[in-house]
């Protein structure tokens, strides 16, 4: 499959959704793809479906009602509230995640520091290799690839400009 071409991984998705259907993950990479496509109500009803699979039901209506009430950037804001909550009740750690969410929603300081965190504990988590496709990779972090912090941040990694 070529890159960006989300029409078609949702239809891969929606193969595996049929045979197991309380896969977060899916969900997770369903939104994703929704979003992507401008399809901005579904990809909000996949993050509640993705909470709710992964224990935390009550996250899918406070979605819902950010989402009627100030549209897709004000579901996303609730969202990272909603996982910055999980994580400081250490009940989920995603630092990378935190940082793409923030990236989306335009807030470059909050996006460096949830790198910041995913960089020191890249060892204790074992997400080294995984941060360096992230940074390199995720163009949903094009929007800061211009930022000296980014330069550092390869720097201190070893990793090339």
């Amino acid at each position: 499959m070529k890159r960006g071409a989300y029409d078609q991984a949702m239809v891969l998705l929606l193969r595996i959704d049929d045979s197991h259907p309380n896969e977060g993950q899916t969900h997770l990479d369903l939104s994703v793809c929704y979003e992507q496509e401008g399809m901005y109500e579904k990809a909000i009803a996949e993050l509640g479906r993705t909470s709710t699979l992964y224990g935390y039901p009550e996250i899918e209506p406070r979605l819902r009602r950010a989402f009627i009430t100030s549209g897709y950037q004000g579901a996303l804001r609730q969202w990272v509230r909603e996982i910055e909550h999980l994580q400081a009740a250490q009940e989920v750690y995603f630092p990378a995640y935190l940082a793409t969410i923030y990236a989306k929603l335009g807030d470059t300081d909050r996006t460096f520091y949830w790198l910041e965190e995913s960089y020191k504990s890249r060892n204790r988590s074992g997400q080294g290799n995984s941060l360096v496709t992230f940074l390199k990779a995720d163009p949903v972090l094009q929007s800061v690839r211009t930022d000296p912090r980014y330069f550092d941040l390869l720097r201190r990694m070893g990793l090339p400009r």
